[in-house]
């Protein structure tokens, strides 16, 4: 544990190493070289696009299973990074939990107090990121000697609690289900306190998926768990490592007549505790703590299928934000408003549901009020977004340029000043808007499709067909952009490409008279 979190670099932490990684999903190169991680793709002509680099900071993980890289911005705030480092085959790079698929995170996802929770110390007055879990975790905080825990002396539920502090997570994916209480700050949770009293706990009905964090949810499925008193330190020691022979022997102190006529069997992990590739971060192979009598032929790796409480009688305490959340996806604006405005009440993520009305409200159409709401929140960039758009489609662009430029690290902001730009006449800066738009995050579909029409209008049609391309790659089923993407193959002649992007745009949008227009065009070329 105290070598979970660690300066990049530092005597504790280990060496950063160096390679390239290609990631055909969302076709970019990665790069980790001198103490830095680039990313970029080849564009038109091969040349290099949306190249960024970011330093490598801090690093999480003991490189059991993996190491995983964080870069610390010029706030304070820490980034993680896209590729981490697996310990299997030797040792070897892949992409970070959650993003082995196209549509990841890469540069932008922060890592809130939440998360830190559980992969680092508790932060000091004097050192706000201190290097690997410490004694508090499991003891209580030493600045009050008296109020020490010895964890063996607490009720078996409270031992729990200690450790499914952190190895309880019914599972990774949205919606989350391990939630902070809103009255509770991060870090706040002590040994011997109730778990409960700091976070809900919600059960996610995912069948067999197999997770990281899945030891005691794992566990407590276990017939060994129900039927006795056992708990995590049944079988571990939290302060230093066991031989698999002590793991044995724990078995065999409750299980004594089993397999005595066949003494050769003597692994009772690998028939009962066998290990498995997790579901959430797919190089990594972990125990399963679900203790079983015959291991399955298969494993089936479930989907978020349900969410309701953990533990029987758990108060889930307010959960207005979350409805209005599922409201909003749904489409049921005015409804998502008023959960908001109750989360608002109970004070369930007060700041997230102010900025979320502004968002329903613009999404309903009503621009007046949106603006009203968002202009409210001006220190936070996803609400001068939507305020921007807000302004953008209200015809003020100058106020729309203004606001936008103040959340110059959102992907959204600066596609939509490259169209304020446009609206104003200033191409030139909407290039570059739709540039930086993409640098932050290249697979940013609307900004693609509208740097491809920006060259375009060029006449820059080889160029524009790429941009158009990797739209359609983000979005397949907007007839949009596989419009413009056959036009832009026409314009090049690659006639039998243009037509398969053409009648595939017609089947999307059957009633327009333009595709079909232009898609008799092309067929005759092709003739």
């Amino acid at each position: 544990m105290g070598q979970s979190f660690s300066k990049a670099g530092s005597k504790a932490g280990a060496q950063i190493p160096s390679g390239k990684l290609y990631q055909a999903a969302s076709d970019r190169y990665y790069e980790i070289e001198n103490g830095n991680m680039s990313r970029y793709q080849n564009g038109p002509a091969g040349h290099r696009v949306n190249e960024t680099t970011k330093s490598i900071d801090f690093i999480v993980g003991s490189g059991n299973h993996a190491r995983t890289f964080l870069h610390r911005n010029s706030d304070g705030s820490l980034l993680e990074l896209p590729v981490s480092w697996y310990s299997e085959q030797g040792g070897t790079l892949g992409m970070s939990p959650g993003y082995d698929r196209a549509d990841h995170d890469d540069f932008r996802r922060r890592i809130p107090e939440d998360c830190l929770f559980c992969h680092n110390a508790y932060p000091r007055k004097d050192n706000a990121l201190p290097e690997g879990i410490a004694c508090q975790r499991c003891h209580g905080p030493a600045s009050d000697h008296k109020s020490l825990v010895n964890p063996a002396k607490l009720s078996r539920d409270r031992q729990l609690d200690v450790c499914e502090q952190c190895h309880l997570e019914p599972t990774s994916s949205a919606p989350p289900t391990v939630v902070r209480r809103p009255e509770r700050k991060p870090y706040s949770y002590k040994p011997g306190q109730t778990l409960t009293d700091y976070a809900v706990f919600f059960e996610a009905g995912i069948g067999d998926r197999f997770e990281v964090a899945h030891q005691a949810y794992r566990l407590r499925k276990s017939a060994c768990f129900i039927k006795s008193q056992m708990t995590c330190t049944t079988c571990h020691d939290p302060h230093r490592a066991q031989p698999v022979s002590h793991f044995i022997d724990v078995c065999k102190s409750c299980h004594t007549a089993a397999h005595r006529t066949e003494e050769k069997k003597q692994d009772c992990l690998g028939c009962h505790m066998w290990k498995r590739r997790t579901d959430d971060a797919p190089h990594v192979i972990m125990t399963d703590h679900y203790i079983q009598r015959r291991k399955p032929a298969s494993f089936t790796s479930g989907t978020v299928t349900e969410r309701v409480p953990y533990f029987a009688n758990e108060n889930p305490g307010p959960q207005s934000y979350q409805h209005g959340i599922d409201a909003s996806k749904a489409g049921h604006y005015a409804e998502a408003i008023r959960f908001f405005e109750q989360a608002i009440r109970e004070n369930d993520n007060p700041e997230e549901s102010r900025r979320e009305i502004g968002a329903a409200l613009m999404l309903s159409g009503n621009l007046p009020a949106s603006i009203e709401q968002n202009e409210k929140l001006p220190n936070d960039p996803i609400a001068l977004t939507n305020l921007g758009n807000a302004y953008l489609q209200s015809g003020r662009i100058d106020d729309s340029k203004r606001v936008l430029a103040k959340a110059s690290d959102e992907p959204n902001a600066n596609n939509l000043l490259g169209l304020a730009c446009l609206k104003s006449g200033d191409d030139a800066d909407a290039e570059s808007a739709f540039r930086k738009a993409l640098n932050l995050q290249p697979d940013l579909a609307e900004a693609n499709n509208n740097l491809g029409t920006l060259l375009a209008s060029r006449h820059e049609y080889s160029e524009a067909a790429w941009y158009f391309g990797k739209a359609v790659a983000s979005n397949p089923n907007n007839p949009e952009f596989r419009h413009s993407y056959g036009l832009a193959l026409a314009l090049t002649r690659e006639y039998r490409k243009a037509r398969a992007e053409l009648e595939e745009a017609l089947r999307l949008a059957p009633n327009s008279a333009e595709i079909r227009s232009d898609l008799d065009d092309v067929r005759r070329s092709v003739h």
